[in-house]
């Protein structure tokens, strides 16, 4: 098993696949069905009967650069497996971030280390797979959450994964940006699409298979988040919340500042993620305690 894996590393090397290493283990995993525990123990003895053209069909598909999430149809995010498909972005790790400081919020607003949610309402705009309407559903179980997204076919698949994962209770609204949404919320999260339209190709070419339309931030980069941006001053309480927006590191800054300008009360932030690159743009509403 073991000249298996590295045969499949070797040939991902070959055509410039990040993280070959670590590829070529889950793709064995996956086409024959292992754990990662059977796997290491299996790396001395021969593959099994009929294990090469199990893994032929799943590496062809990744030497020309699809995806891996969409060829084994699911990425963890935030300790939990969600299923994806060619309708949706593939979830990144640094979109955890928006979790993280979205839970602190609720943290603050509740006065505990764990909260519940109680009495909030959250809303996710631009879903996708659902995995931040989901995980903030999951995490704050007596929170009221909404999704929304202008792709119905994206829809699905996050009502799928909310059904999967036993967060059903989310409502998921189709339309444009806060569009579907009526009334004000506490949290809002986004990650909304942010690329500069002329990067899209001459990035990595996986993304070449994710939906344009979830990507393409248009020239600079923030065609979407102007606009996300213009309708939050009406979207979020006016006496304490949070909205925490995902932007590419080189317009984060200029998103920043438009949202100064929309929001001149509000308390703003680029946050970075873990490699250092700043990703995040914060809004804090203050809370005015009433005069008495």
């Amino acid at each position: 098993m073991g000249e298996v894996v590295r045969d499949v590393r070797l040939l991902l090397a070959g055509v410039g696949v990040p993280e070959p290493e670590i590829e070529s283990r889950l793709i064995v995993q996956h086409a024959l069905g292992l754990s990662v525990e059977r796997l290491l123990v299996s790396m001395r003895d021969p593959a099994p009967e009929g294990a090469d053209e199990r893994i032929s069909s799943l590496l062809s598909r990744r030497l020309k650069r699809e995806p891996l999430p969409y060829i084994t149809g699911r990425r963890d995010f935030f300790g939990r497996t969600f299923r994806v498909d060619r309708n949706v972005l593939v979830p990144r790790p640094e979109t955890e971030l928006l979790v993280e400081r979205a839970l602190e919020f609720a943290a603050d607003v509740e006065g505990r280390d764990r909260p519940t949610g109680v009495g909030l309402r959250i809303a996710d705009i631009g879903v996708g797979s659902g995995v931040l309407a989901i995980t903030l559903a999951l995490e704050l179980p007596e929170a009221e959450v909404f999704g929304t997204d202008i792709s119905g076919d994206a829809l699905t698949v996050a009502r799928r994964n909310g059904d999967a994962l036993g967060a059903g209770r989310i409502v998921w609204l189709e339309g444009d940006l806060a569009s579907p949404l009526t009334g004000r919320f506490d949290i809002v999260v986004s990650n909304p699409p942010y690329v500069p339209a002329g990067d899209i190709d001459l990035a990595e070419p996986e993304l070449r298979y994710e939906p344009r339309l979830a990507l393409d931030g248009g020239p600079d980069g923030l065609a979407v988040i102007r606009r996300l941006i213009a309708v939050l001053p009406g979207l979020l309480r006016a006496d304490g919340a949070t909205a925490l927006i995902e932007a590419d590191p080189r317009s984060a800054v200029p998103a920043a500042n438009l949202a100064m300008k929309a929001m001149p009360g509000a308390y703003i932030a680029v946050l970075q993620d873990l490699a250092g690159q700043d990703r995040c743009i914060e809004i804090r509403i203050p809370n005015h305690p009433t005069s008495g």
